[in-house]
C-alpha cells in the first residue's frame, strides 16, 4: 500500500511538470485503472509450458538472462520490447504468465477495451499515464498489451482524428520505453499485418507463436491429461496426433476436458443403477434377470442421494470421439496468411 501510495505522488509530481497538464482527478483515475490490472503470475515459470523450446529460449535470451546474468549484457543492448504474434490459443499471455515468473515480476495487464474511452482525449491521456506508472514502478514489472491491433491498425485516409491522436501518443511513449530501468513491454496480437507500420518497427523482437506440431502436441496433451486416467493411454495416441493436427493447444485443452466429461454426460440417460460398497451407485447399462434384486435401483440421476454416483473412467475412445465434437478454431487459411506474413517480415 506504501509502495502504492509513494508511486502516485511521484506520478503526480511527474504530471504536473508535463507539459500536458492533467487535472488531479483524472490523474488519479487512470492511475487506478492501471494498478486494477496487476496481477500476479499463474505459472511457477517457463517450465510450466508444453513444447515450444525455441520459443522460451529467445524469451530466455531476450529478458530472463540479462537480469540473472547481466555480465553476459555488458557490450549488448538488453531488450525491453516484444511483439507476439500467432494464431489464437497458442498460449501467447502464459509465456508472458511464465516470464513474469522467472523474473519474479508484476504483470500489468490491459487490452484495448480497458485502455479505449468514449470520451475524445480520454484515450491518449489513458496511454500516457499507463506509461508514466510503467516508469515508477518499484520492482521489476511487464506491460502485457493483448490484442494491439484493436490499438494499433494501419492508418488510412480515412481514419479519425481521435485515433490518429492516440496512435501518436502511443508511439512517442514507445520511443521513450527503453529509458525505465524496471519495465518491459509485450504486446501481443493475432492480426499482426493489421498493425501499423510505424509501430513494428519499434518492436525489433518479435516471435511467432505456431500452433502446436506433433511433438509438441503429445507434450500438451500429457500435460493436459495428467493426474487422470486419459494419462495412462499415451503409447496408443497414434491415431489421435493424426486428427488433432492443426489444433491450437486452447483446442487440445477443450478436447481432454470434453473427454473427461462424456462418462458423466452419459449418467442423465441411465436408468438402472447398482448399489456397491453399500454407498455409491454405478450406471448399469444391461441386467441379467441374476442381477434383479435389492442392489439394484431402477430411476433417473436426480433421484438419487447426493454425492452417491460414480462414473465410469474416461478412456482413449472418449478422446477420439470428443475429435467429433471439439474442431480445430484456426482455419487453414489463417495458417497460410501467417506462413506468408513470415515470409515478408
Amino acid at each position: 500500500m506504501h509502495a502504492t501510495l509513494t508511486n502516485l505522488k511521484t506520478l503526480m509530481e511527474d504530471m504536473e511538470s508535463s507539459p500536458k497538464r492533467r487535472t488531479r482527478n483524472n490523474v488519479k483515475r487512470f492511475y487506478k485503472t492501471v494498478e486494477d490490472n496487476k496481477i500476479k503470475p499463474k505459472l511457477s515459470g517457463l517450465k510450466d509450458i508444453a513444447g515450444y523450446e525455441d520459443v522460451k529460449k529467445q524469451i530466455k535470451t531476450l529478458f530472463v538472462l540479462p537480469l540473472k546474468q547481466p555480465q553476459l549484457y555488458l557490450n549488448r543492448q538488453s531488450q525491453k520490447t516484444l511483439l507476439l504474434f500467432g494464431p489464437p490459443g497458442t498460449g501467447k499471455t502464459q509465456l508472458v504468465h511464465a516470464l513474469a515468473a522467472e523474473t519474479n515480476a508484476d504483470i500489468y495487464s490491459l487490452t484495448a477495451s480497458t485502455i479505449m474511452s468514449a470520451y475524445i482525449g480520454e484515450t491518449e491521456k489513458m496511454v500516457e499515464i499507463m506509461f508514466k506508472v510503467m516508469k515508477h514502478v518499484p520492482r521489476i514489472s511487464i506491460l502485457f498489451l493483448d490484442e494491439i491491433d484493436g490499438l494499433c491498425r494501419k492508418r488510412h485516409g480515412s481514419e479519425q482524428d481521435h485515433n490518429r491522436r492516440l496512435k501518436t501518443e502511443f508511439m512517442c511513449q514507445l520511443s521513450n520505453f527503453d529509458e525505465n530501468p524496471q519495465s518491459f513491454l509485450i504486446c501481443a496480437t493475432n492480426c499482426p499485418w493489421d498493425l501499423d507500420t510505424a509501430f513494428l518497427r519499434r518492436f525489433n523482437n518479435r516471435i511467432y507463436v505456431p500452433l502446436p506440431n506433433r511433438f509438441e502436441r503429445v507434450e500438451l496433451l500429457r500435460l493436459y491429461t495428467k493426474d487422470t486416467v486419459l494419462y495412462n493411454t499415451f503409447p496408443f495416441w497414434e491415431d489421435l496426433l493424426n486428427i488433432t493436427e492443426g489444433y491450437s493447444c486452447s483446442d487440445l485443452n477443450d478436447l481432454v476436458r470434453n473427454a473427461l466429461l462424456r462418462p458423466v454426460n452419459e449418467l442423465n440417460d441411465i436408468k438402472i443403477w447398482k448399489l456397491v460398497d453399500d454407498t455409491h451407485y454405478i450406471p448399469v447399462s444391461k441386467v441379467s434377470v441374476e442381477e434383479f434384486g435389492e442392489h439394484l435401483r431402477f430411476c433417473n440421476l436426480e433421484e438419487l442421494p447426493d454425492k452417491s454416483v460414480r462414473a465410469r473412467d474416461a478412456t482413449l475412445e472418449d478422446l477420439l470421439e470428443s475429435t467429433n465434437e471439439v474442431k480445430p478454431t484456426v482455419p487453414l487459411r489463417e495458417i497460410e496468411r501467417f506462413d506468408e506474413y513470415i515470409k515478408w517480415h
